[in-house]
């Protein structure tokens, strides 16, 4: 798919998702159109100042414990997400895609097909790579087995963790952020 129908349709996308009453989303939802805009690829890893990712943000299918990633290079218990692959028709697809990559995990019911959650957030700089943005694209999905099988090569551990779990650990605001959304629309046990 081109850099300009994957564009088109992510525009569709962000117009027509509808976040979580109460949370501000109107900036951060023009950041977003703006990287649209940019003359760049805004799906291209390299381009700068920042390009889209996608995540997924993974439910066990009895809504106890959800799937979390420990990244190499960022040091940081994460949802298994990452960059655009050419191959990938849309950020639905890189989300699934590097669910499976970094898990092993394949067996995904998609819980809101649309977009679930958008965080935009500085990434450091890593060997010859200078600091940039990522506009990572979340969506939401209930895993149909629990099998997990990392990826050595980006992620030092995956698995389930309970929300016990979690409260324990140092986790990103974006995380919790996404762990009260998916309790207010019930896909997750108190």
């Amino acid at each position: 798919m081109s850099p300009d129908s994957r564009i088109l349709k992510f525009r569709r996308d962000l117009e027509t998702w509808a976040p979580e009453p109460g949370l501000q989303w109107d900036e951060t939802r023009m950041l977003f159109r703006e990287l649209c805009d940019q003359p760049s690829d805004p799906f291209d890893r390299m381009s700068l100042p920042g390009h889209f990712t996608a995540s997924g943000f993974v439910i066990d299918e009895s809504g106890r414990r959800i799937l979390l990633v420990h990244h190499k290079k960022l040091g940081a218990w994460l949802q298994p997400g990452g960059h655009v692959e050419s191959g990938d028709g849309s950020l639905f697809e890189t989300s699934i895609r590097e669910v499976l990559e970094e898990t092993g995990v394949e067996a995904l019911e998609s819980l809101d097909r649309g977009i679930f959650d958008i965080d935009r957030h500085e990434i450091p700089a890593i060997g010859e790579m200078p600091a940039h943005w990522h506009y990572d694209v979340r969506h939401a999905f209930r895993a149909l087995e629990e099998r997990v099988i990392r990826q050595e090569d980006e992620v030092h551990h995956a698995g389930w963790f309970s929300l016990g779990d979690i409260n324990a650990m140092k986790v990103d605001d974006s995380i919790l952020r996404m762990l009260e959304i998916a309790r207010k629309r019930g896909w997750l046990c108190q």
